[in-house]
């Protein structure tokens, strides 16, 4: 990598500590929007050290940097998939391919902080909780990030606002509302049966209400 030299022999290279700086505001120039919405913003990705520190994750040392930057990830992305986080960490350790064993070796050193019971697939920063977190970060059409690393909560969100822009939609056209706000094109099987996970769950705790009409509308929570 470009301006990154190697210092020492431990295993680490040189290297600012950066992050995405979380979800920005409103691009320049776009009309008002949904107070709710906010563009998507990834970690900003780097190389600090070697495959070496993760090598050997186990000792306090090599696990307080691999902390720091598991922080930085959720700072910058949360709520983020476990396997995203796992990927993006060894990312920064010099490992493009990440085996099932090294995921779970890294998600094993995530501070229990980060993990809510009621929403086990991701992480979520310090002070956000998927009970009354409310945004929707979204992206350009067709560059939305996969379904799957996209949290059943945001996807739930995002139907709540499709609802209430509306003042009520049908299944379908709230569907197809979350996924513009997510930067999705298709909607294909897998991202079919996410839409369906979503809305249950948003239906469920609150979120959504539905009319004896069949519309869709904002819920109570």
């Amino acid at each position: 990598m470009a301006g990154v030299a190697p210092r020492g022999g431990n295993g680490f290279f040189w290297a600012p500590w950066a992050s995405g700086g979380g979800p920005g505001g409103p691009r320049g120039g776009a009309p008002r929007r949904h107070a709710h919405l906010t563009d998507f913003s990834p970690w900003n990705s780097v190389v600090i050290g070697s495959i070496s520190v993760l090598d050997e994750i186990h000792t306090s040392y090599n696990r307080a940097h691999v902390v720091k930057i598991v922080e930085s990830i959720i700072d910058a992305e949360g709520p983020v998939h476990r396997d995203r986080l796992a990927k993006l960490v060894a990312g920064a350790f010099s490992l493009g391919k990440v085996s099932e064993s090294r995921k779970r070796a890294i998600q094993q050193v995530v501070p229990a902080e980060y993990s809510r019971a009621d929403d086990r697939e991701f992480y979520w920063p310090n002070g956000v909780h998927p009970g009354t977190w409310r945004t929707v970060r979204t992206s350009n059409r067709g560059e939305g990030r996969p379904i799957g690393e996209i949290s059943l909560v945001e996807i739930g969100n995002a139907m709540r606002v499709a609802a209430e822009q509306t003042g009520g939609s049908a299944v379908d056209d709230l569907k197809r509302e979350a996924m513009n706000l997510l930067g999705m094109t298709r909607m294909g099987s897998a991202v079919t049966l996410r839409l369906d996970q979503a809305l249950e769950r948003a239906l469920a705790v609150g979120v959504l209400r539905q009319q004896p009409s069949g519309i869709f509308v904002v819920g109570s929570a």
